[in-house]
Parts: structure tokens; C-alpha cells; sequence
């Protein structure tokens, strides 16, 4: 029980420090405008580019798609996209500024945003 209770709060400690150095929101736009996310959602892997007027392409095993990028009051990155019915999902740039972390229901996703297209 020790055991649990420490890497839960160790997990957190991790992922807290990483959501409070987030950076005001014109610095995150900076730095994500144009940049590439890959990451993997139910098995799946995507690639997804997020232009700079706040436009997605993105690629998966079923085709392409598209959808919309945000930065929020909070300097959080929030991606919409146009099939998909559900809320925004909003994540935090990581500390060394090469990840996203998005936190939902006691869990967080990781994706790697790769360098900017020139």
C-alpha cells in the first residue's frame, strides 16, 4: 500500500512540475505554431501538423483529417477537430518545451511535437 501511494505521488509530483512551469501563452503559440505532433491514441499512430493560422492536418491509419489548434487563457494547447463531436482537449506544453501533456481522468498522455516545418 506504501508502494502505491508513493509512485502516485511521485507520478504527480512529475506531472504538476511540468503543468506549473507552463509559459504565458504567446510564448507557447511560438513555440507550436507549425510544429509536428506524433503520438498514438487506442493503438493507433497519428502524425499531425499544426499550421500557423491554427489549422490541423493530421494522418492516421484511416486517412486524413482536419481540425482547429487553440491557445488557452491558461497558455494551454487546445486541439478541436472537425469529425469529432466531443470537447476540445487541452494539454500543457512540456518544461523542455518538446512534448504536450494532456491530463483527463487521472491519466496523461504524452505526445511528441517534433521540429517546426520550415
Amino acid at each position: 500500500m506504501t508502494r502505491v501511494v508513493s509512485v502516485t505521488i511521485a507520478l504527480c509530483i512529475v506531472f504538476c512540475c511540468n503543468i506549473a512551469m507552463a509559459q504565458d501563452s504567446s510564448a507557447v503559440k511560438e513555440r507550436i505554431k507549425g510544429a509536428t505532433i506524433r503520438g498514438s491514441e487506442d493503438g493507433v499512430d497519428y502524425v499531425e501538423l499544426l499550421k500557423a493560422n491554427g489549422s490541423i492536418l493530421g494522418k492516421d491509419e484511416d486517412g486524413k483529417y482536419t481540425g482547429e489548434w487553440t491557445i488557452d487563457s491558461k497558455g494551454e494547447v487546445c486541439l478541436s477537430y472537425d469529425d469529432d463531436e466531443e470537447d476540445d482537449d487541452c494539454g500543457s506544453l512540456s518544461a523542455d518545451g518538446k512534448q504536450l501533456v494532456f491530463l483527463s481522468d487521472g491519466s496523461a498522455a504524452r505526445v511528441t511535437l517534433a521540429n517546426r516545418k520550415p
